[in-house]
């Protein structure tokens, strides 16, 4: 949700050049002051990226927001990128803890809870979902790609518990099965951030979006040796 101008200023203050490069000080000290203020850094450029975007967000208007020297940033972070790199670590990780859940005796629910709980962050997390998989500068970890390889791993073993409990038929395409799913609820997402859309209207989308692709697999509209994922 884009951020008042108010937060913004009330945001932590990073400590002036002295006081990041003060002698004398005990190293656990100097190491918590300084994970302090790289996470002031980070939250005063996650505010800025979610009210005016990722062309807003420079070391300078940074800088100028904490209210010290710009040069004095490069202690913290080499870059803007670095910056918004750690930034899409720190989304993945809520984002992995959202959808993270033991198994339960349905395996097909397990299947659909995940899937649901993508679209869920997309409500709860909406700036850190458009930082990772909408917006076109900064989006750049593919559902597909390596950064989310274990949790494939695991969501394919989910695929292999309905194929082999009957729910799915054998020859399942499992890579396809989980790409269609995701672009169901992955588009749910997007429109659920643009104006006007009723979340409650959306949720009933979501659920039957994820289910119009289980519903195919069960007839085996999905047993093909062709891939649809790109």
């Amino acid at each position: 949700m884009p951020m008042r101008a108010e937060q913004l200023k009330s945001a932590k203050s990073l400590p002036g050049p002295r006081e990041i490069e003060e002698p004398g000080v005990e190293a656990p000290r100097r190491s918590r002051s300084h994970e302090r203020t790289k996470q002031a850094i980070l939250e005063n450029a996650f505010q800025l990226y979610a009210r005016d975007g990722y062309a807003a967000v420079s070391m300078r208007v940074l800088a100028q927001t904490l209210g010290c020297s710009a040069p004095s940033l490069y202690n913290y972070f080499l870059s803007k990128e670095e910056i918004f790199d750690t930034l899409r670590d720190q989304g993945l990780e809520r984002f992995e803890a959202l959808v993270r859940e033991p198994s339960s005796d349905d395996p097909l629910d397990d299947l659909r809870s995940f899937f649901l709980r993508y679209y869920q962050f997309s409500i709860t997390d909406r700036t850190y979902f458009t930082l990772l998989w909408v917006d076109p500068v900064t989006a750049d970890i593919a559902v597909t790609g390596p950064r989310l390889q274990p949790m494939n791993a695991l969501n394919r073993e989910k695929v292999r518990r309905c194929i082999n409990e009957g729910i799915f038929p054998v020859g399942t395409n499992i890579d396809n099965l989980m790409y269609l799913a995701w672009i169901a609820v992955h588009g749910v997402g997007v429109l659920l951030n643009l104006r006007g859309n009723s979340v409650e209207r959306l949720d009933s989308l979501a659920e039957r979006a994820v289910d119009l692709v289980f519903d195919a697999a069960r007839r085996g509209e999905l047993v093909t040796e062709t891939s649809l994922v790109p």
